[in-house]
């Protein structure tokens, strides 16, 4: 599950950054979402690895 959940970030982050050029995230605080009632969809979501992928290949 987790090698899927990896993948699919990275083929989200490829198609966002070959059809826009660029993709600017505002400032999300995950671990601040991460200590609410949230918490199982922010970790699930690959919030953090989301925004790691995009600074990596931008």
């Amino acid at each position: 599950m987790a090698n899927q959940r990896k993948d699919d970030l990275h083929k989200l982050n490829t198609h966002f950054i070959r059809r826009d050029g660029a993709f600017f995230i505002g400032n999300v605080h995950v671990s601040a979402l991460a200590k609410t009632g949230m918490v199982k969809s922010v970790r699930h979501a690959g919030w953090s690895r989301f925004r790691t992928l995009l600074q990596y290949k931008d």
